[in-house]
């Protein structure tokens, strides 16, 4: 049950909120004739055309409104932008889960079931995947740990998806296969774009040029 002295301070409280709104507003609106007096002095004094029988307070609410207007547009604009920016961290650690998951699992499977000599365990940095291969891959072997590495990511995630995997020499750390790893529509979209760049090459060697 609230009290009545509760009740008095939260009428206090309101009233003071008013007051301090009543404040802002008025200040608000004075500044605003103050600036379309001083403009209107100013196009006076430069011999530029002004309707004087405009009226002050029309020309202060149209400012008004323009300046809520801007002010909405930009609140909102702030708003989506710290909505998207805690989406985003939201989507990175649940891929850095994922991808901590993906590599316990190579980790525990990837040389008994491919038969690959290693010579360290596999990381992530909750970007990619590097494995540390023993030596260089050919295009099979390639092409085999792609589609493994693909199936065991599908066993955790419908989220994302391999967008592509390549073999590099890192110094320090011999032959690695990186794995890129991003949402499931950006992977799928890179990959058929890749693709399709292939095709188109290969039927351009295939024009007959005689």
């Amino acid at each position: 049950m609230i009290t009545t002295h509760y009740k008095k301070e939260i009428k206090h409280m309101l009233i003071k909120i008013l007051s301090y709104l009543f404040i802002v507003l008025f200040l608000w609106q004075g500044l605003n004739i103050l600036h379309i007096s001083l403009k209107r002095q100013f196009l006076i004094l430069s011999d530029e055309v002004v309707k004087r029988n405009e009226n002050l307070w029309e020309q202060c609410l149209l400012l008004t409104g323009k300046q809520v207007k801007t002010i909405t547009t930009l609140i909102r604009n702030v708003i989506l932008w710290l909505l998207k920016k805690k989406s985003d961290e939201q989507l990175q650690a649940r891929k850095a889960t994922i991808l901590h998951n993906v590599v316990n699992h190579l980790n525990q499977n990837l040389s008994q079931d491919l038969q690959l000599k290693t010579i360290n365990p596999a990381t992530t940095g909750g970007v990619d995947v590097w494995v540390y291969l023993a030596h260089n891959l050919d295009t099979n072997s390639q092409k085999e740990l792609e589609e493994y590495f693909m199936g065991v990511l599908a066993k955790y995630t419908n989220e994302f998806a391999l967008d592509y995997m390549h073999i590099e020499m890192n110094i320090g750390a011999g032959w690695v296969a990186k794995f890129d790893v991003k949402i499931i529509d950006e992977a799928s979209y890179n990959r058929m774009a890749r693709a399709s760049k292939v095709e188109t090459k290969e039927e351009f060697e295939d024009i007959d040029l005689w």
